[in-house]
């Protein structure tokens, strides 16, 4: 991960994380519902994704053709 510091307002990162809780979410419905813009959004998810937090599919990615066998 880079190691340039970014600012991030406490009840952004609450809600994002009680909307992980709930379940699956999109990037764009986490920038909806934080405000903050759809690429942070998608960066925070790749970022959780990579360090083994969230699955390794997330909601609104596409599948891989051996998981449309599935």
């Amino acid at each position: 991960m880079s190691s340039k510091a970014i600012k991030v307002n406490h009840l952004v990162l609450a809600q994002t994380f009680r909307m992980l809780q709930a379940g699956p979410v999109t990037a764009q419905a986490l920038a909806n519902a934080t405000g903050v813009h759809v690429v942070t959004a998608q960066d925070w998810l790749r970022a959780l994704k990579a360090e083994n937090i969230l699955p390794a599919r997330i909601r609104g990615s596409r599948p891989s053709p051996a998981q449309d066998r599935r």
